[in-house]
């Protein structure tokens, strides 16, 4: 009798783990994405590590995760290639990826973190599950919606940030708003230039923003998912698991009278009377950088642009302007072995006129393509004249 209780003890002992392993399966089986991607599963090379020690490097784009019931997790890189991984669960509340064994931990049913640590490195990854929401629209057809638009987020803390932004078709989103610029000492429109990107996975759509420091764009990676969109709203789940409502501005937007006017060849006058900002002094003083003084002639054509400084190669760019001619953008190609994309850069235009174009910059850099020196900083404003 003791001996069939003692077994029926094990069997129990072993049923109720089985079962409690399967429900952590369950729970895991699906999609899962992180809202932030500081500090990335996978796109940082976290799972191909071979030594103790943990490695992150500086480029990290969103990505999703799909834990499949076949063992396999598709980690799907969205600005790179897919990658498929092997998983399992070690125990009831460890899973073991790519040989790396993992602390499962829930909250409630749409929030996980999995937590690693070896030796003294700890690191743990938050993850959220998307609403079963299934939206209708293409990603093209999400894109042509955020392209046509110039949006607002009334309703988010954020509102000092996101009351005017418009998407680009250059995979670029710019935000412009008020703020005390210390460099002039007075208020003006601030522009800040982030990546953006569309993704359908499954039913799932996501919005999603990511930094590229090669070539030098964005500020903040996120990713959150469109629980709804028409023509003139659009909504975002937050990792609260609350919606962010964006609603389309209101006015007619046309640009093509400002597109008239900027084109043709002007001139400005760069003196040490006006501000170039905080700088380098030091490379200032080694000769590396140098203070312009003198006439930066601007020509703009269909489809180019070109900063031109006496005896030094133009600066040429591409450029376009925002729907509501508060901003002119202007990109230049990179083409080189390890670096391939465009750098985007942004001037808040002040005033345009059949006779003035002023401008703010808030890159400043002149390249020289010479030794000494290698750039010269302009003035943040530029004032300047048609001469053709």
């Amino acid at each position: 009798m003791k001996r069939f209780t003692f077994l029926f003890i094990v069997l129990l002992t072993i049923f109720d783990c089985s079962c409690q392993n399967k429900t952590i399966e369950d729970k895991l089986n699906g999609v899962w994405f992180s809202e932030s991607n500081e500090q990335n599963l996978f796109s940082d090379g976290f799972m191909k590590i071979e030594s103790d020690s943990l490695r992150f490097f500086p480029q990290r784009f969103p990505v999703l995760y799909d834990f499949k019931e076949n063992g396999v997790l598709l980690m799907k890189n969205l600005e790179g290639k897919d990658t498929t991984f092997h998983w399992s669960m070690k125990s009831k509340s460890t899973i073991t990826i790519n040989n790396l064994d993992f602390k499962v931990k829930f909250n409630g049913s749409n929030n996980l973190k999995l937590v690693f640590r070896k030796g003294n490195d700890y690191q743990d990854f938050s993850f959220i599950k998307p609403r079963k929401v299934k939206i209708e629209k293409t990603e093209e057809e999400i894109k042509n919606i955020l392209l046509s638009n110039v949006w607002s987020a009334k309703d988010t803390t954020l509102e000092n940030l996101a009351t005017n932004f418009e998407y680009l078709d250059n995979k670029t989103v710019i935000y412009r708003y008020r703020f005390l610029d210390n460099k002039l000492n007075k208020e003006t429109n601030n522009t800040q230039i982030e990546t953006w990107g569309i993704t359908k996975y499954k039913d799932y759509a996501f919005l999603y923003n990511y930094v590229n420091m090669k070539i030098g764009i964005g500020n903040w990676n996120s990713m959150r998912q469109i629980s709804e969109i028409s023509d003139s709203t659009y909504s975002l789940i937050n990792r609260f698991n609350k919606k962010e409502n964006h609603y389309r501005k209101k006015g007619e937007y046309n640009n093509e009278n400002s597109i008239r006017k900027i084109s043709g060849k002007w001139k400005s006058v760069n003196s040490l009377n006006q501000s170039y900002g905080r700088f380098n002094t030091n490379a200032v003083k080694q000769g590396h950088w140098d203070l312009f003084v003198g006439d930066l002639e601007l020509l703009i054509t269909n489809d180019k642009l070109f900063f031109k400084i006496k005896n030094t190669e133009p600066n040429i760019y591409d450029w376009q302007i925002s729907k509501d001619s508060k901003s002119l953008i202007f990109q230049a190609e990179i083409n080189e072995p390890e670096i391939k994309g465009i750098h985007v850069e942004c001037a808040d235009i002040i005033e345009l006129s059949d006779k003035k174009f002023k401008i703010r910059l808030f890159d400043n850099h002149y390249f020289t393509g010479t030794e000494n020196p290698q750039i010269y900083l302009l003035n943040l404003i530029q004032e300047f004249e048609r001469i053709e």
